[in-house]
């Protein structure tokens, strides 16, 4: 089976960024792959192109014409993976900022949404000596599908520096989260390493649904990398 590093662009992401884009580019989209048999390797998902043209006027407002952020930080990996509802999350990135600042925004509980595209509002809702109860609020679509959601979390701060959540499935909208951000100094600034496993307990549309998440989770994660360098110099 032969691959072609080649993707489609869709003529809506056109309609998005006032160019005329031609129907096939160099650059790598979807995983860098498009089988030879005329079907579309998304993540794990097999998309054939007569399902990929009925379902690219929800996919492409989805994608191409959100706000678009300058990433300033230094994206080194990002990774999703998706099998049987649960998704894998992985991100690695240098910061041009100092660990005890990146650290200080990451744990401002009360207003994480400086950080996000997608966070409406934070709170603590009680701290002890060994963690920190904190209640998520934020929206998200997927395709035509949007919901203000929630996460409720038992956040635990290391004493290497290690952040650690667990989710609350009672007062969230997961049967499962669990998260670990790790903040080490190199060179001059820092390197940020986040991994997470999620299961959401709300709809995702079949098919089409885990790969629009796994696009807006990565989309997330670089957005918040972006904007705690940039709050980090403030």
């Amino acid at each position: 089976m032969d691959y072609n590093e080649t993707f489609i662009v869709l003529p809506a992401a056109a309609a998005c960024t006032g160019l005329n884009a031609p129907a096939r580019s160099a650059r790598v989209w979807f995983n860098g792959r498009t089988r030879a048999s005329q079907a579309l390797d998304v993540g794990s998902i097999p998309i054939t192109r007569s399902i990929f043209r009925r379902w690219r006027c929800f996919v492409a407002p989805a994608i191409f014409c959100l706000p678009t952020l300058a990433v300033a930080a230094t994206v080194l990996h990002t990774e999703v993976r998706h099998e049987a509802g649960r998704y894998a999350v992985a991100l690695e990135v240098q910061l041009d900022a100092e660990p005890a600042r990146v650290r200080a925004l990451m744990t401002d509980y009360a207003r994480l949404d400086r950080l996000s595209k997608t966070i409406v509002a934070s709170r603590i809702v009680r701290a002890t000596e060994d963690a920190v109860r904190v209640r998520v609020d934020f929206r998200a679509c997927v395709l035509i599908f949007c919901r203000t959601l929630r996460k409720t979390q038992e956040v635990r701060e290391e004493p290497g520096g290690d952040i650690r959540s667990d989710y609350d499935p009672a007062e969230s909208d997961f049967a499962f989260g669990r998260e670990h951000w790790r903040i080490r100094a190199e060179g001059s600034g820092t390197r940020v390493r986040y991994d997470a496993e999620l299961v959401p307990s709300f709809f995702v549309p079949p098919l089409i649904g885990p790969w629009i998440v796994k696009l807006k989770l990565r989309d997330e994660l670089e957005t918040t990398a972006a904007r705690l360098e940039k709050f980090a110099h403030e």
